[in-house]
């Protein structure tokens, strides 16, 4: 018989910042030149036509959905429907224009191929509302929103380097800062 206690779960153990962030030792050198590496590049321009998709099928939904609701306004004599239909031409409208600027950002980074570092002690904040939770480290007076499982690689009260493009102000690589 076994008269063993159950033992409680080990906490997941957190993951370097190189394997949260995804970065490479070469990554990490070209940013300390001030420039972006070409995998940080290729990413970015992974999440640029990822943004890009997404504008677009928000644009012809939102645009279908717009045309719809001024046919049947129109048809039917309906101004509840035709107001429908313009509140969701000024929605597209907002659409393109987000997009766009999203689009010119990345492009900016792209161009320029360089990153801006920040240099500080590091704060972590968890902010809660409805349930979800949002997961924020302060440096340099900038705050970032980040996943998770980059949050627990970063220490709290340490002081840190952090890469990011310009524009765009994607986290690209980090470390830590020696005597921390």
């Amino acid at each position: 018989m076994n008269d063993a206690m159950p033992t409680q779960q080990a906490q997941p153990r957190a993951l370097s910042l190189t394997q949260a962030l995804g970065f490479s030792d070469h990554d990490l050198n070209a940013n300390r030149r001030g420039k972006m590496s070409e995998t940080q590049a290729n990413h970015l321009r992974r999440l640029q036509r990822r943004s890009l998709i997404g504008t677009a099928a928000g644009m012809v939904f939102n645009g279908l959905a717009a045309a719809v609701f001024l046919y049947l306004g129109a048809s039917t004599d309906s101004p509840v429907l035709t107001v429908i239909g313009m509140g969701l031409t000024v929605v597209n409208a907002v659409i393109v224009g987000v997009g766009g600027a999203n689009f010119m950002r990345a492009q900016h980074d792209l161009r320029a191929g360089e990153v801006a570092a920040l240099e500080g002690t590091l704060r972590h904040t968890i902010r809660v509302s409805r349930g979800n939770r949002a997961y924020m480290i302060d440096v340099a007076g900038e705050r970032l929103i980040i996943p998770q499982d980059v949050f627990t690689a970063f220490d709290e009260g340490s002081a840190y380097r952090l890469y990011r493009s310009p524009a765009t102000r994607i986290l690209l690589s980090a470390e830590k800062l020696r005597g921390n």
